[in-house]
C-alpha cells in the first residue's frame, strides 16, 4: 500500500532527522557551551541560528505529511494493539513513577520548601502529582483487557495536564533565560510533547486516530531527540548539572519509546480511501 510506504519514509526521516539534530547539538555543546556559567560563547551565534533554522524547516516538512493522510481513517485506537505499544506504554508508566520517587528522596526539600513564588512552587508541586497520575493511565494503557476501558479515559487528561504543567513552570521558572537556546529548545519540546499527549488524549477518548496526529508525532520525536537525548548524553560522559528541573525533563526518554510506538502502530491501522461509485 503506498500510503503505508510513504508514512513509513516520514516516520524514518524524522528519526534520522532527529538522530541528525541530537549529534549536531551535541557537537555544538562541546564545542561552544559553558557547563559552569550554563552559556553558550559569543562564537556560536552563527551556528545556533542556522541550527535553529534547519530544525524549524524540518519540522515544517514533517507537516506535509498531513497532504497525504487528510482523506484516510484508521482503525480504532488502542495502546495495547500491539507488543511494542503495551511495552512502551508500560515503560514510560514506569519513568513517570521512578521520577516521582527520585524527586521525592533527591529534590523534596527544593520541591516543597523552596524559597520561590507561591505560584511557581505551586505548579512545580502540581507537576509532581500528575507525575503518578500520568503513570496510571499509562499502565492501564498496558493492559489488554478492556475491561478498565472507562478508567483509562477518565485518566488520559492526566499526560496533557502533565505537559502543561510543566512549560508553565518552565516559563515562570525565575532562574530562566530567555537568551538561552538550550532553555528554548526545552520549551519547543515540551510543547512538542503537550501537543502530542492532548492527541494522546482525544484519541484514547474517541477511539479514532487522525492525521493530524501522526503529524504532531513526527514533530514531537524530532523536538525530544534534538533536546533530551544530548542532556542525557551530556550529563552521563561531560560536565553538564543535574538538577529538579532536568528530572522532571527527564519524562521525555520515556516518551520518545511511546511516540515511536504510536507511529509504528498508526502505519499499521491506517485504512486506504474508500471509492464511492457514482450513481
Amino acid at each position: 500500500m503506498l500510503t503505508k510506504k510513504i508514512m513509513s519514509a516520514y516516520f524514518a526521516s524524522s528519526l534520522l532527522l532527529g538522530m541528525g539534530f541530537a549529534v549536531w547539538r551535541m557537537a555544538l555543546m562541546f564545542r561552544y557551551y559553558d557547563p559552569y556559567n550554563n552559556e553558550y560563547s559569543t562564537d556560536a551565534k552563527t551556528s545556533l541560528q542556522v541550527f535553529g533554522y534547519v530544525l524549524c524547516f524540518s519540522l515544517l516538512a514533517m507537516a506535509t505529511s498531513y497532504f497525504f493522510l487528510r482523506k484516510h481513517t484508521f482503525s480504532e485506537f488502542s495502546a495495547s494493539s500491539n507488543q511494542l505499544s503495551v511495552f512502551s506504554s508500560a515503560l514510560l508508566g514506569f519513568v513517570f513513577v521512578a521520577i516521582g520517587f527520585l524527586v521525592l528522596l533527591y529534590y523534596a526539600k527544593e520541591l516543597f520548601s523552596a524559597d520561590t513564588t507561591p505560584f511557581f512552587k505551586g505548579m512545580r508541586i502540581v507537576s509532581f502529582v500528575l507525575l503518578f497520575l500520568s503513570a496510571i493511565y499509562f499502565i492501564l494503557s498496558a493492559a489488554a483487557s478492556r475491561i478498565s476501558l472507562k478508567a483509562k479515559k477518565s485518566c488520559s487528561f492526566f499526560p496533557t495536564l502533565f505537559a502543561l504543567s510543566l512549560l508553565i513552570v518552565s516559563y515562570i521558572n525565575p532562574a530562566y533565560n530567555y537568551t538561552d537556546p538550550n532553555h528554548n529548545l526545552c520549551n519547543i519540546s515540551i510543547c512538542a510533547l503537550l501537543l502530542f499527549f492532548l492527541y494522546e488524549t482525544r484519541s484514547t477518548v474517541t477511539g479514532n486516530s487522525t492525521p493530524i496526529r501522526f503529524v504532531f508525532s513526527l514533530v514531537a520525536l524530532i523536538c525530544l531527540l534534538a533536546y533530551i537525548l544530548p542532556i542525557c548524553i551530556l550529563m552521563a560522559f561531560w560536565e553538564l548539572s543535574t538538577g529538579i528541573d532536568v528530572l522532571f525533563e527527564a519524562v521525555e526518554c520515556g516518551a520518545l519509546f511511546y511516540i515511536v510506538a504510536v507511529l509504528y502502530s498508526m502505519i499499521h491501522a491506517v485504512k486506504p480511501k474508500t471509492i464511492t461509485a457514482k450513481s
